[in-house]
Protein backbone atom coordinates (compact mmCIF):
# COMPACT_ATOMS: atom_id res chain seq x y z
CA UNK A 1 0.00 0.00 0.00
CA UNK A 2 2.87 2.21 0.99
CA UNK A 3 4.59 2.02 -2.85
CA UNK A 4 0.96 2.54 -4.52
CA UNK A 5 0.56 6.06 -2.31
CA UNK A 6 3.69 7.11 -3.26
CA UNK A 7 3.03 6.26 -6.88
CA UNK A 8 0.02 7.97 -7.01
CA UNK A 9 2.05 11.30 -4.77
CA UNK A 10 5.04 10.87 -8.04
CA UNK A 11 2.18 11.34 -10.39
CA UNK A 12 0.38 14.03 -9.21
CA UNK A 13 3.71 15.47 -8.37
CA UNK A 14 4.40 15.38 -12.37
CA UNK A 15 1.34 16.63 -13.33
CA UNK A 16 1.42 19.36 -11.44
CA UNK A 17 5.21 20.59 -12.82
CA UNK A 18 3.74 20.11 -16.17
CA UNK A 19 0.89 23.03 -15.69
CA UNK A 20 3.51 24.72 -14.14
CA UNK A 21 6.12 24.64 -17.16
CA UNK A 22 2.63 25.08 -19.59
CA UNK A 23 1.79 28.35 -17.59
CA UNK A 24 5.85 29.30 -18.04
CA UNK A 25 6.29 28.83 -21.46
CA UNK A 26 2.81 29.76 -22.69
CA UNK A 27 2.59 29.34 -26.27
CA UNK A 28 -1.39 29.51 -26.99
CA UNK A 29 -3.08 32.55 -27.81
CA UNK A 30 -5.11 33.24 -24.33
CA UNK A 31 -2.01 32.38 -22.39
CA UNK A 32 -0.68 34.51 -19.30
CA UNK A 33 3.04 34.74 -18.40
CA UNK A 34 4.76 36.91 -15.70
CA UNK A 35 7.81 39.06 -16.86
CA UNK A 36 9.08 41.88 -14.00
CA UNK A 37 6.56 43.18 -12.57
CA UNK A 38 4.04 42.93 -15.10
CA UNK A 39 1.31 40.26 -16.31
CA UNK A 40 1.06 39.53 -20.07
CA UNK A 41 -1.97 37.79 -22.16
CA UNK A 42 -0.78 36.66 -25.54
CA UNK A 43 -3.26 37.87 -28.26
CA UNK A 44 -1.96 37.13 -31.23
CA UNK A 45 1.16 34.32 -33.19
CA UNK A 46 0.25 35.36 -36.55
CA UNK A 47 1.82 36.78 -38.83
CA UNK A 48 3.32 38.71 -35.25
CA UNK A 49 3.56 37.24 -32.29
CA UNK A 50 2.04 40.42 -29.80
CA UNK A 51 0.66 40.40 -26.17
CA UNK A 52 -1.28 42.42 -23.93
CA UNK A 53 -0.43 43.85 -20.50
CA UNK A 54 -3.20 42.14 -18.05
CA UNK A 55 -3.80 41.57 -14.56
CA UNK A 56 -2.90 38.26 -12.30
CA UNK A 57 -6.29 36.76 -12.28
CA UNK A 58 -8.98 38.40 -14.74
CA UNK A 59 -12.27 38.59 -13.66
CA UNK A 60 -10.98 39.84 -10.46
CA UNK A 61 -7.64 41.53 -11.09
CA UNK A 62 -4.97 40.52 -8.24
CA UNK A 63 -5.93 37.97 -5.70
CA UNK A 64 -2.29 38.01 -4.30
CA UNK A 65 -1.72 41.87 -3.16
CA UNK A 66 2.10 40.89 -3.08
CA UNK A 67 1.59 40.29 -6.96
CA UNK A 68 0.41 43.88 -7.88
CA UNK A 69 2.58 46.20 -9.63
CA UNK A 70 4.09 49.36 -7.43
CA UNK A 71 5.66 51.84 -7.62
CA UNK A 72 6.72 53.43 -11.28
CA UNK A 73 6.47 51.05 -14.27
CA UNK A 74 7.93 51.34 -17.86
CA UNK A 75 5.67 48.71 -20.20
CA UNK A 76 8.54 47.46 -22.50
CA UNK A 77 8.03 47.55 -26.17
CA UNK A 78 9.19 43.98 -26.26
CA UNK A 79 8.84 41.11 -24.02
CA UNK A 80 9.64 37.34 -24.18
CA UNK A 81 9.68 37.67 -28.51
CA UNK A 82 5.99 39.22 -28.40
CA UNK A 83 5.35 42.80 -28.89
CA UNK A 84 3.29 44.58 -26.47
CA UNK A 85 0.63 46.41 -28.26
CA UNK A 86 -2.35 46.65 -25.86
CA UNK A 87 -3.27 47.65 -22.34
CA UNK A 88 -6.05 45.13 -21.64
CA UNK A 89 -9.26 45.22 -18.98
CA UNK A 90 -8.29 45.71 -15.45
CA UNK A 91 -4.70 45.71 -15.96
CA UNK A 92 -4.01 47.82 -12.94
CA UNK A 93 -7.07 47.72 -11.07
CA UNK A 94 -6.76 48.45 -7.28
CA UNK A 95 -3.19 48.85 -7.76
CA UNK A 96 -2.84 51.31 -5.05
CA UNK A 97 0.77 51.71 -4.68
CA UNK A 98 1.78 51.94 -8.57
CA UNK A 99 2.60 55.58 -8.97
CA UNK A 100 3.45 55.94 -12.45
CA UNK A 101 2.92 54.18 -15.85
CA UNK A 102 5.34 55.24 -19.03
CA UNK A 103 3.23 53.77 -22.05
CA UNK A 104 5.84 52.75 -25.19
CA UNK A 105 5.23 53.50 -28.93
CA UNK A 106 4.41 49.55 -29.61
CA UNK A 107 0.66 50.44 -27.62
CA UNK A 108 -2.24 50.95 -30.20
CA UNK A 109 -5.38 50.20 -27.51
CA UNK A 110 -5.77 51.21 -24.14
CA UNK A 111 -8.45 49.19 -22.36
CA UNK A 112 -11.53 49.05 -20.19
CA UNK A 113 -11.11 50.41 -16.34
CA UNK A 114 -7.33 50.39 -16.96
CA UNK A 115 -6.31 52.32 -13.68
CA UNK A 116 -9.37 52.19 -11.93
CA UNK A 117 -8.59 52.67 -7.88
CA UNK A 118 -4.96 52.83 -9.17
CA UNK A 119 -2.60 55.50 -7.45
CA UNK A 120 -1.30 56.66 -10.89
CA UNK A 121 -1.59 60.31 -10.85
CA UNK A 122 -0.73 61.17 -14.88
CA UNK A 123 -0.70 59.33 -18.10
CA UNK A 124 1.39 60.31 -21.11
CA UNK A 125 -0.67 58.84 -24.58
CA UNK A 126 1.93 58.25 -27.31
CA UNK A 127 1.64 58.95 -30.88
CA UNK A 128 1.01 54.71 -31.40
CA UNK A 129 -2.42 54.58 -29.31
CA UNK A 130 -5.38 54.61 -31.84
CA UNK A 131 -8.26 53.09 -29.74
CA UNK A 132 -8.99 54.24 -26.22
CA UNK A 133 -11.76 52.51 -24.99
CA UNK A 134 -14.67 54.94 -23.77
CA UNK A 135 -14.40 53.55 -19.58
CA UNK A 136 -10.55 53.45 -19.76
CA UNK A 137 -10.22 56.07 -16.81
CA UNK A 138 -13.09 55.25 -14.94
CA UNK A 139 -12.80 55.78 -10.94
CA UNK A 140 -9.06 56.26 -11.70
CA UNK A 141 -9.47 58.30 -8.32
CA UNK A 142 -5.76 59.36 -8.36
CA UNK A 143 -5.25 60.28 -11.93
CA UNK A 144 -5.12 64.51 -12.18
CA UNK A 145 -3.89 64.54 -15.74
CA UNK A 146 -4.03 62.94 -18.71
CA UNK A 147 -1.32 64.16 -21.51
CA UNK A 148 -1.03 63.76 -24.99
CA UNK A 149 1.51 63.53 -27.29
CA UNK A 150 1.58 66.57 -30.39
CA UNK A 151 2.02 64.28 -32.92
CA UNK A 152 -1.00 61.74 -31.62
CA UNK A 153 -2.86 61.22 -35.08
CA UNK A 154 -6.25 60.64 -32.95
CA UNK A 155 -6.39 62.33 -29.40
CA UNK A 156 -5.33 64.99 -28.22
CA UNK A 157 -5.22 66.75 -24.28
CA UNK A 158 -6.01 70.15 -22.86
CA UNK A 159 -5.31 71.30 -18.84
CA UNK A 160 -4.78 67.54 -18.84
CA UNK A 161 -8.30 66.69 -20.21
CA UNK A 162 -8.40 64.28 -22.91
CA UNK A 163 -10.26 65.21 -26.35
CA UNK A 164 -10.39 63.53 -29.79
CA UNK A 165 -7.48 65.10 -32.13
CA UNK A 166 -9.61 67.95 -33.40
CA UNK A 167 -11.28 68.23 -30.04
CA UNK A 168 -14.98 68.01 -30.78
CA UNK A 169 -15.28 65.28 -28.63
CA UNK A 170 -14.56 65.53 -24.56
CA UNK A 171 -13.50 62.25 -24.17
CA UNK A 172 -11.73 61.94 -20.19
CA UNK A 173 -12.10 64.44 -17.84
CA UNK A 174 -9.39 62.72 -14.94
CA UNK A 175 -11.02 61.62 -11.70
CA UNK A 176 -8.61 63.17 -9.19
CA UNK A 177 -8.62 66.93 -10.85
CA UNK A 178 -9.40 68.86 -8.11
CA UNK A 179 -10.67 72.00 -9.88
CA UNK A 180 -14.25 72.78 -8.66
CA UNK A 181 -15.34 74.98 -11.99
CA UNK A 182 -14.77 73.68 -15.62
CA UNK A 183 -15.70 75.38 -18.87
CA UNK A 184 -16.64 73.04 -22.02
CA UNK A 185 -14.49 74.48 -24.98
CA UNK A 186 -16.29 76.07 -27.56
CA UNK A 187 -15.39 73.52 -30.23
CA UNK A 188 -16.90 70.46 -28.45
CA UNK A 189 -20.26 69.07 -29.76
CA UNK A 190 -20.13 65.79 -28.06
CA UNK A 191 -19.12 65.08 -24.19
CA UNK A 192 -18.83 61.33 -24.34
CA UNK A 193 -19.50 58.17 -22.45
CA UNK A 194 -18.60 58.43 -18.81
CA UNK A 195 -16.87 61.55 -19.38
CA UNK A 196 -16.75 62.77 -15.89
CA UNK A 197 -17.22 59.77 -14.22
CA UNK A 198 -16.81 60.12 -10.52
CA UNK A 199 -14.82 63.18 -11.27
CA UNK A 200 -14.48 65.98 -8.41
CA UNK A 201 -15.57 68.95 -10.29
CA UNK A 202 -18.49 70.84 -8.49
CA UNK A 203 -19.75 73.24 -11.60
CA UNK A 204 -19.41 72.71 -15.52
CA UNK A 205 -20.44 75.16 -17.44
CA UNK A 206 -21.71 74.36 -21.14
CA UNK A 207 -22.28 77.27 -23.82
CA UNK A 208 -25.07 77.56 -25.96
CA UNK A 209 -24.95 76.13 -29.45
CA UNK A 210 -21.76 74.58 -29.09
CA UNK A 211 -22.58 71.14 -27.55
CA UNK A 212 -24.99 68.88 -29.26
CA UNK A 213 -24.64 65.23 -27.72
CA UNK A 214 -24.24 64.24 -24.07
CA UNK A 215 -22.93 60.68 -23.36
CA UNK A 216 -24.82 57.56 -21.41
CA UNK A 217 -23.09 58.09 -18.11
CA UNK A 218 -21.28 61.20 -18.34
CA UNK A 219 -21.59 63.03 -14.97
CA UNK A 220 -22.61 59.63 -13.26
CA UNK A 221 -20.94 59.63 -9.74
CA UNK A 222 -19.45 62.93 -10.22
CA UNK A 223 -19.68 66.04 -7.54
CA UNK A 224 -21.44 67.75 -9.73
CA UNK A 225 -24.10 70.54 -7.50
CA UNK A 226 -25.88 72.22 -10.12
CA UNK A 227 -25.84 72.10 -14.55
CA UNK A 228 -27.64 74.03 -16.98
CA UNK A 229 -28.20 72.01 -20.35
CA UNK A 230 -28.59 74.54 -22.64
CA UNK A 231 -30.06 75.09 -26.37
CA UNK A 232 -28.08 73.36 -28.80
CA UNK A 233 -27.80 70.00 -26.78
CA UNK A 234 -30.43 67.41 -28.67
CA UNK A 235 -29.80 64.43 -26.69
CA UNK A 236 -28.47 62.81 -23.08
CA UNK A 237 -27.53 59.68 -22.61
CA UNK A 238 -28.74 57.31 -20.13
CA UNK A 239 -28.08 57.27 -16.35
CA UNK A 240 -25.99 61.05 -17.29
CA UNK A 241 -26.62 62.26 -13.51
CA UNK A 242 -26.66 58.93 -12.31
CA UNK A 243 -25.40 58.77 -8.48
CA UNK A 244 -24.63 62.67 -8.39
CA UNK A 245 -24.97 62.81 -4.51
CA UNK A 246 -24.10 66.33 -4.60
CA UNK A 247 -27.18 67.42 -7.52
CA UNK A 248 -28.89 69.95 -6.34
CA UNK A 249 -30.79 71.52 -9.40
CA UNK A 250 -31.01 70.47 -13.05
CA UNK A 251 -32.28 72.78 -15.48
CA UNK A 252 -33.33 71.81 -19.35
CA UNK A 253 -33.41 73.53 -22.85
CA UNK A 254 -35.85 73.72 -25.41
CA UNK A 255 -33.92 71.71 -27.40
CA UNK A 256 -33.75 68.52 -25.44
CA UNK A 257 -36.59 65.90 -27.32
CA UNK A 258 -36.07 63.09 -24.47
CA UNK A 259 -34.56 61.94 -21.68
CA UNK A 260 -34.50 58.03 -20.69
CA UNK A 261 -33.26 57.45 -16.98
CA UNK A 262 -30.77 60.19 -16.87
CA UNK A 263 -31.23 60.61 -13.06
CA UNK A 264 -31.34 57.44 -10.46
CA UNK A 265 -32.61 56.95 -7.15
CA UNK A 266 -29.25 57.97 -5.45
CA UNK A 267 -29.26 61.56 -6.54
CA UNK A 268 -30.56 62.31 -2.95
CA UNK A 269 -29.02 66.30 -2.59
CA UNK A 270 -31.64 66.62 -5.84
CA UNK A 271 -34.34 69.45 -4.89
CA UNK A 272 -35.68 70.79 -8.28
CA UNK A 273 -35.76 70.07 -12.12
CA UNK A 274 -36.66 72.65 -14.34
CA UNK A 275 -38.04 72.48 -17.84
CA UNK A 276 -37.82 75.83 -20.64
CA UNK A 277 -41.42 76.11 -21.22
CA UNK A 278 -41.15 76.44 -24.88
CA UNK A 279 -39.79 72.36 -24.74
CA UNK A 280 -42.25 70.23 -26.82
CA UNK A 281 -41.45 67.21 -25.00
CA UNK A 282 -41.17 67.87 -21.42
CA UNK A 283 -42.47 70.04 -18.67
CA UNK A 284 -41.70 70.88 -15.16
CA UNK A 285 -44.06 71.95 -12.26
CA UNK A 286 -42.60 73.08 -8.64
CA UNK A 287 -39.30 71.62 -9.50
CA UNK A 288 -41.05 68.25 -10.79
CA UNK A 289 -40.44 66.34 -14.05
CA UNK A 290 -43.47 65.90 -16.56
CA UNK A 291 -44.03 65.34 -20.40
CA UNK A 292 -45.53 68.44 -21.71
CA UNK A 293 -48.95 67.60 -21.52
CA UNK A 294 -48.51 66.42 -17.80
CA UNK A 295 -50.51 63.35 -18.16
CA UNK A 296 -47.02 61.39 -17.29
CA UNK A 297 -44.96 62.53 -14.07
CA UNK A 298 -41.63 61.23 -14.39
CA UNK A 299 -39.32 62.34 -11.76
CA UNK A 300 -39.78 63.68 -8.00
CA UNK A 301 -36.28 64.72 -6.59
CA UNK A 302 -35.17 63.22 -4.01
CA UNK A 303 -34.25 66.04 -1.88
CA UNK A 304 -37.19 68.24 -2.13
CA UNK A 305 -38.00 69.79 1.07
CA UNK A 306 -42.08 68.76 1.15
CA UNK A 307 -43.64 66.48 4.01
CA UNK A 308 -46.77 65.90 1.29
CA UNK A 309 -47.51 65.88 -2.23
CA UNK A 310 -50.79 65.95 -4.27
CA UNK A 311 -50.42 64.90 -7.80
CA UNK A 312 -51.76 67.04 -10.42
CA UNK A 313 -55.39 65.75 -12.24
CA UNK A 314 -53.82 65.52 -15.19
CA UNK A 315 -51.56 62.77 -14.19
CA UNK A 316 -52.45 59.31 -15.93
CA UNK A 317 -49.54 57.35 -15.51
CA UNK A 318 -46.32 57.32 -12.89
CA UNK A 319 -43.18 56.49 -14.07
CA UNK A 320 -40.83 53.61 -12.62
CA UNK A 321 -39.42 54.66 -9.71
CA UNK A 322 -40.76 58.28 -9.90
CA UNK A 323 -40.57 58.90 -5.71
CA UNK A 324 -38.05 56.13 -5.19
CA UNK A 325 -36.02 57.05 -2.39
CA UNK A 326 -37.63 60.69 -1.45
CA UNK A 327 -35.70 61.49 2.11
CA UNK A 328 -38.74 63.23 3.67
CA UNK A 329 -42.03 62.69 2.01
CA UNK A 330 -44.72 61.33 4.39
CA UNK A 331 -47.94 61.59 2.58
CA UNK A 332 -49.06 61.79 -0.74
CA UNK A 333 -52.48 61.87 -2.24
CA UNK A 334 -52.77 59.99 -5.86
CA UNK A 335 -55.97 61.75 -7.97
CA UNK A 336 -58.49 59.32 -9.38
CA UNK A 337 -57.20 60.42 -13.25
CA UNK A 338 -54.23 57.89 -12.70
CA UNK A 339 -54.68 54.61 -14.16
CA UNK A 340 -52.03 52.83 -13.49
CA UNK A 341 -48.18 53.21 -12.60
CA UNK A 342 -44.42 51.89 -13.26
CA UNK A 343 -42.14 49.35 -10.48
CA UNK A 344 -41.30 50.49 -7.80
CA UNK A 345 -42.58 53.98 -7.88
CA UNK A 346 -42.36 54.69 -3.88
CA UNK A 347 -39.73 51.79 -2.77
CA UNK A 348 -36.94 52.93 -0.32
CA UNK A 349 -39.45 56.38 0.59
CA UNK A 350 -38.61 55.55 4.43
CA UNK A 351 -40.43 58.35 6.05
CA UNK A 352 -43.58 58.06 3.68
CA UNK A 353 -47.21 56.57 6.02
CA UNK A 354 -49.82 57.49 3.82
CA UNK A 355 -50.75 57.03 0.33
CA UNK A 356 -53.93 58.36 -0.11
CA UNK A 357 -55.24 56.49 -3.55
CA UNK A 358 -58.60 55.02 -5.23
CA UNK A 359 -56.46 52.88 -7.61
CA UNK A 360 -57.43 49.67 -6.97
CA UNK A 361 -54.44 48.01 -9.14
CA UNK A 362 -52.33 50.29 -7.95
CA UNK A 363 -48.47 47.79 -8.54
CA UNK A 364 -46.75 47.17 -5.65
CA UNK A 365 -44.58 50.49 -4.34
Amino acid sequence: MKKITNSVGTIVAMILLTATVLNVNAQNVGDKFKEGKLYYKITQLTPNKEVEVTNQKGSYPYYDNTKKPTGNITIPETVNGYAVTAIGRSAFNRCYELTAVIIPESVTKIGVCVFQYSGVATITIPKSVTTIDVASFNDASSLTEIKVVSDNPNYSAQNGVLFNKEQTELIAYPGGKTDTEYTIPNTVTKIGDNAFFYSKVNTVTIKPNTVKTIGNSAFQGSNLTSIAIPDGVTSIGKWCFASCKKLKTVSISKTVPSMNHIFSSSNEALQSITVASDNPNYSSKDGILFDKEQHKLIKYPIGKANTQYTIPSTVTFIEEWAFANSKKLTSITIPNSVKTNGESVFNGCRKLTTIISKIEDIKSV
